[in-house]
């Protein structure tokens, strides 16, 4: 069994949240302006002003979700366990379509795994820990392997 956790930046959340709290105040401001009687004339200034109004909502949604807040990958025997804010998604080896590893030009700077399912994506960095790295990939692809020749060996036998 390996874990490996992905600590990520709580300070680049929150200046987030107030450039978010920043963009949807300076629209709204205007806006207000607008409905109370100032500046009738102008309507396109108006449609910019929701345009970005709603850029701030989404950023301000964007720093709630969960790849936003600290992660810890647990991969044991059966399934990869995804620990985070929200709760904790467990994949078993058989869902994973594909497993990449990605290795820059000078490789002990970092590395990153993409691991794909039906339903999400998991991008893993690794600073600094190249042979971490390797042997996730490594057990990752063993126990991928392993499912889809069990899956592939289940479905001959149903079809004999």
């Amino acid at each position: 069994m390996i874990t490996y956790t992905v600590k990520k930046n709580k300070q680049s959340r929150i200046s987030f949240r107030i450039a978010a709290a920043i963009i949807m105040l300076i629209p709204a401001m205007q806006i207000t302006l607008f409905i109370l009687g100032y500046g009738r004339d102008h309507k396109i200034v108006l449609i910019l002003c929701i345009f970005l109004f709603l850029y701030g909502v989404y950023l301000f949604i964007h720093t709630l979700r969960k790849s936003q807040y600290d992660h810890v990958y647990t991969f044991d025997d059966e399934a990869m366990h995804v620990k985070h804010k929200y709760g904790e998604d467990v994949i078993p080896y058989g869902d994973i379509i594909d497993v990449n590893q990605i290795i820059p030009e000078n490789e002990n700077l970092y590395s990153i795994i993409h691991v794909k399912t039906e339903k999400d994506q998991y991008v893993i960095p690794f600073s600094f820990k190249k042979e971490m790295a390797d042997s996730v990939y490594k057990l990752l692809l063993e126990h991928t392997t392993i499912s889809s020749l069990k899956e592939e060996a289940s479905s001959e036998k149903a079809e004999d």
